[in-house]
């Protein structure tokens, strides 16, 4: 029985539905951990380079 024969039985259309629902909110968690981490890595260099600047306009000339 070929899969979209099967889907078409009573009922496994919902099952298939609710199965693509959990893989896109899988990708979307995913997608936001990834952007989350990005954010973290910027703001961490930014920190990192702020104190690289106020370390150098500390020193006097």
């Amino acid at each position: 029985m070929r899969y979209h024969e099967i889907l078409t039985q009573a009922g496994l259309h919902e099952v298939a539905d609710l199965e693509q629902q959990r893989i896109k909110a899988q990708k979307q968690a995913a997608k936001r951990q990834t952007v989350a981490a990005k954010r973290a890595d910027l703001t961490h260099r930014i920190d990192k380079a702020k104190k690289q600047l106020a370390d150098l306009n500390a020193k006097p000339i």
